[in-house]
């Protein structure tokens, strides 16, 4: 074995572990009393893997023959540790979900789904080439469409998770045909040669057609308007908990590769696409404010939700690599307040409820009122009231819009998180307002989740005093 390919197997050991990880789970499948344990084995793997990434940062250095295809730097493998943490979070959520609700299938088959995302996204955040990163894409893709049909019992969940398939599959075929355009003008698919030859203006229409093409697939999956149509309806027939996988792990890795894409393909071109990114990310908080205003279903909702936070992800890399650290870190606090909403809800209501009506919050402010707390939270931090977490990242977001002199898009920003504001606050006032009605849920028992939205709890609460600590 040469020295690259050493070098290569060892830069890449947190996914070569994950992997057989996920193969061991699998096949524990057979043994019952195992399977029941898997998300324990898992979330202990994935915890590892952190641990050794953050001790390993300054060993982990592809170079040579490897860093033209995948290749690990400081920043890579600061954004692999934060990926792991929302899976750890994810798992640790499902671990709690088995105690309050019974899958027709086995404990095991979600663990395994969730860690080939997840190895998935890690690869994605190393490629250096596109068809490695269309390989990556697909894992977490392909996963994705069986995490959003996964309560087979309820039949909103299959649709969902159809709609997911063929919508997907086509942004898929979207992404293959923008890459051959690109192999075909440039025969490469290295983010280096491409990168060198759009900086060096040396660059044929057709490559620049290959590039808007392939840009055009990674904001379908990041739910950017004209592209955001499935996620109202997937996230309204997909379980709380895929829900939660959703917005945090696949929307933070696409994140991640979109800083990477910019930083070492289109950043040479600024001028091409920066307007075309402020403009999308501006429709889509506005698609996703309006689209929010009037929906019944919670996860309808978050859905339309997630039009819009992608929207203020989408400014910030709009501005280069000066708005990198303003789209990771509202991306970031953003997958939290999910997490830590979406346990919340499964902890406090039925186990079997397959929609969830806004109404049903009613009277949680005084039946479920460590509950309605946690929601609270979290909902104050989507509308970027001071001193959560969710003000410091859209903060962040409109200081790098007005340090690029984009003072126009900053208003819009501010009237656009003002509009959303209404349905974010309307929820608190349901809890706390609302008589409750007759019949309410009692609070499901179990300790993993509670630890879970304690988590996203503090975090969103303190995260301030914690930045400083950090």
């Amino acid at each position: 074995m040469n020295t690259h390919a050493i070098i290569g197997l060892f830069d890449f050991l947190p996914e070569i572990f994950l992997s057989c990880l996920m193969v061991c789970i699998l096949i524990s499948g057979l043994y019952k009393d195992i399977a029941k344990a898997s998300w324990w084995i898992a979330s202990i793997g994935v915890f590892l893997s952190i641990c050794f990434l953050l001790k390993a940062n300054g060993l982990l250095v592809s170079n040579g023959l490897v860093a033209d295809v995948v290749s690990n730097d400081f920043k890579g493998i600061i954004f692999k540790s934060f990926l792991l943490s929302f899976t750890l979070l994810i798992l640790l959520f499902y671990g709690g979900m088995t105690r309050v609700k019974t899958w027709a299938h086995g404990y095991h088959e979600f663990v395994v789904i969730v860690l080939i995302a997840s190895i998935g996204g890690m690869i994605a955040i190393s490629a250096r080439n596109f068809l490695i990163l269309y390989i990556a894409l697909e894992l977490m893709a392909l996963s994705s469409y069986v995490l959003a049909a996964y309560d087979r019992d309820q039949k909103f969940s299959t649709e969902a998770g159809m709609k997911y398939f063929i919508l997907g599959s086509l942004s898929s075929c979207i992404f293959i045909f923008g890459m051959s355009y690109i192999y075909g003008f440039t025969g490469s698919l290295s983010y280096y040669v491409v990168g060198d030859l759009l900086a060096s203006g040396q660059y044929s229409s057709g490559l620049l057609a290959g590039i808007f093409i392939l840009l055009i697939a990674l904001l379908f999956k990041l739910s950017i308007f004209p592209f955001h149509f499935w996620a109202p309806d997937v996230y309204q027939g997909s379980p709380f908990i895929s829900v939660a996988f959703f917005a945090s792990v696949p929307k933070f890795a696409i994140v991640c590769v979109f800083i990477n894409i910019i930083q070492f393909v289109i950043g040479g071109i600024h001028n091409i696409w920066a307007n075309s990114f402020i403009f999308l990310g501006i429709t889509s908080m506005i698609i996703g404010s309006l689209g929010a205003i009037s929906q019944t279903s919670f996860k309808r909702l978050m859905g339309y939700s997630t039009v819009l936070n992608m929207g203020f992800v989408l400014l910030a890399l709009s501005t280069g690599p000066h708005g990198h650290s303003a789209a990771i870190l509202y991306q970031i606090i953003y997958s939290i307040a999910s997490i830590g909403l979406f346990a919340t809800l499964t902890i406090s209501i039925s186990p079997n409820a397959n929609d969830y009506p806004i109404a049903s919050l009613a009277g949680f402010g005084k039946v479920k009122k460590l509950a309605a707390f946690s929601i609270s939270v979290f909902m104050f931090s989507l509308v970027g009231i001071p001193p959560l977490a969710g003000f410091f990242a859209k903060f962040y977001v409109i200081e790098t819009l007005i340090e690029r002199h984009l003072y126009i898009s900053s208003v819009i920003v501010l009237l656009i998180s003002v509009i959303s504001a209404y349905y974010y606050i309307n929820i608190v006032k349901i809890m706390y307002f609302i008589q409750p009605s007759d019949k309410q849920e009692k609070l499901h028992e179990s300790s993993m989740l509670v630890f879970v939205i304690t988590v996203c709890t503090v975090i969103t609460l303190f995260y301030p005093m914690i930045q400083q600590l950090l």
